[in-house]
């Protein structure tokens, strides 16, 4: 499922994301943007909306995931 795909791909799981995402208080790491109004080009086939929306910002060299981005 997802939370093992981020788990594998980032180190972080599904919890993980939702406290990063409550952390920037739904919105863009970037912009003030909520998720919720964000394009979503991701297929809706997932049990977490809101991986729909956002883009995991991270380290290509650590890995260490920095923050949740919209398009």
């Amino acid at each position: 499922m997802r939370n093992q795909y981020y788990q594998r791909i980032y180190g972080v799981g599904i919890a993980g994301l939702e406290y990063l995402l409550a952390s920037q208080q739904g919105c863009c790491a970037i912009c003030p943007t909520h998720w919720k109004e964000c394009a979503a080009p991701k297929a809706s086939r997932y049990e977490t909306v809101f991986v729909q929306h956002l883009y995991v910002d991270h380290d290509h060299e650590t890995g260490k995931v920095r923050g949740l981005l919209c398009k």
